[in-house]
């Protein structure tokens, strides 16, 4: 009988897809056990960090201080801090972003007044740079949420600092070589909001949590485009209603930990899949060594880092890492 290559690609079709219907499905990494690594220099909160290139690097806090530190990154270990350059003024809740290079810091709020100031330095394995002024933001503000993409850093929300007024304003403006262009305008996020966290996965940008204005489990997600963001949408209810949580993104899921509830900090963790229908469901990890709330989290190479934080009841210098 004579076999046909018609027959034979049908074949070879059959075999393969046999081959991949025994292949396992693999979900993503809940997170691991939480170790404790090298404490922060100082007990606060509301700092602001970052990590590029291997390190991690923390800014300001309360209470107010101008002092930034550095460490390396390794596995899950966080090596010995080291001080640089001090931030031009002593504040808490600003928001920073690392991009090629460069660490962008936005608002933030000093013992009595908000600022529009924004400032950015180089970064390096020898620490931050000289800190440069940069294009101020059109109002003052602290506890807005930054993030960059593509070359353009985007700011979410916050408190104008003048009473109580919190804003549903987002901005965004260029980013070149530590100069930060003019801020425009872009789609208002649904609601007044401060104390969410924001970051950012492909093309696209998430929101969680914050006080809009009385605690909140929204969760809203907008595409990046030529001007600004698109329109937000609204996804998957965070389980928990509650602010000043830390989020950070990896590998096409977001992770979501602590947070401050009506009744007090939580030690909750949960993460969910992230994509261009939004957020998928929530799904409740290992939970955190502490209630914790203030603390700023970011991820590299397969790695959660916290750092700081309110415990409910004192400031803290643990540092906590997990594999995801």
């Amino acid at each position: 009988m004579k076999t046909s290559l018609k027959d034979v690609r049908l074949l070879l079709l059959s075999i393969l897809l046999m081959a991949l219907s025994s292949v396992p499905f693999v979900q993503a990494e809940a997170v691991g056990t939480w170790n404790s690594t090298t404490p922060y220099p100082t007990d606060l909160n509301s700092q602001s960090c970052v990590i590029y290139s291997g390190y991690i690097y923390c800014v300001a806090g309360t209470p107010p201080t101008n002092a930034v530190n550095y460490a390396s990154l390794n596995s899950g270990v966080v090596g010995t801090w080291k001080s640089t350059t001090p931030y031009p003024s002593s504040l808490w809740g600003l928001s920073c972003v690392a991009y090629s290079g460069y660490i962008y810091c936005v608002g933030g709020y000093t013992s009595s007044v908000a600022t529009a100031a924004v400032y950015s330095a180089s970064l390096g394995t020898g620490g931050v740079g000289t800190w440069k002024s940069r294009t101020p933001y059109p109002t003052t503000i602290f506890w807005p949420s930054c993030v960059a993409h593509s070359g353009y850093i985007y700011c979410v929300g916050g408190w104008l600092g003048v009473d109580s007024t919190k804003t549903a304003a987002v901005y965004y403006a260029s980013l070149s070589h530590g100069v930060v262009g003019k801020w425009n305008k872009t789609h208002a996020y649904p609601t007044v909001v401060y104390y969410q966290s924001c970051v950012t996965s492909s093309s696209y940008i998430y929101c969680a949590g914050g006080l809009a204005p009385g605690y909140s489990n929204a969760v809203y997600y907008a595409k990046f485009g030529s001007g600004g963001v698109g329109k937000w949408k609204t996804t998957s209810l965070y389980p928990l209603s509650l602010n000043v949580l830390s989020c950070a993104t990896y590998s096409g899921y977001i992770y979501c930990v602590g947070g401050g509830t009506s009744s007090g900090a939580t030690d909750a963790v949960y993460y969910a899949s992230i994509g261009t229908r939004g957020v998928g469901t929530w799904t409740s990890t290992t939970v955190y060594p502490t209630n914790i709330l203030g603390q700023s989290c970011a991820i590299d190479s397969g790695y959660l880092y916290c750092v700081g934080g309110w415990t409910g009841s004192v400031n803290t210098a643990a540092v906590y890492s997990a594999a995801i």
